[in-house]
């Protein structure tokens, strides 16, 4: 094991164990999986937790800026623009493309394709897909605007709702893949 994973590991274990003892995961219940490939036959990561599991784990949270499964931004205007305001607008979009930028090496594009928000990225050396509900973009701005927060909680419980993919990144070396399915895996 890597010098640098055992400073992580065992609190990740204890928060993972104290949340399996308070959540109560029902068998059809959806679950978050997350899987790092490696070309090092040594190294890669394959999470599998229920959504029970990662509400319990979000709630347990109770250090800033993570409270009570909200985020708490304080002033949510970053350089002028309102975060919130942008999360409820993007919520409110039909469906189109709104980014495009291509370039002799690659190209990026944003847009709203039915239920989802997809960011992708292709160059060289790299392709990047992500996907996100709409409903957890509303989610997250949802609450009472004046008070500064994005709801991780109800975020989570919008996600909770999805199947399939979320993110899938390829290096040509590495690959990560995050997706919601049923509890075997399979979507």
């Amino acid at each position: 094991m890597r010098p640098g994973t055992r400073r992580w590991l065992a609190p990740t274990l204890a928060a993972i164990v104290a949340a399996l003892v308070c959540s109560t995961a029902s068998a059809s219940e959806r679950w978050l999986y997350v899987k790092i490939d490696s070309p090092d036959p040594e190294a890669g990561l394959e999470l599998s937790l229920p959504f029970g599991l990662v509400r319990g784990l979000i709630a347990s949270v109770d250090r800033e800026p993570l409270r009570g499964g909200k985020i708490h931004l304080g002033d949510t205007e970053v350089n002028g623009v309102e975060l919130r305001a942008i999360l409820r607008s993007l919520a409110a979009l039909d469906d189109g493309e709104f980014l495009r930028i291509r370039e002799h090496d690659g190209s990026a594009r944003v847009a709203r394709e039915g239920h989802y928000l997809v960011a992708e990225v292709d160059d060289a050396s790299e392709r990047v897909r992500v996907r996100v509900p709409m409903a957890v973009v509303a989610a997250l701005a949802s609450g009472a605007a004046a008070d500064g927060t994005l709801d991780v909680a109800a975020a989570l419980d919008a996600l909770a709702t999805h199947r399939g993919d979320l993110v899938q990144v390829d290096d040509g070396g590495e690959s990560v893949r995050v997706w919601i399915a049923e509890p075997d895996g399979e979507n």
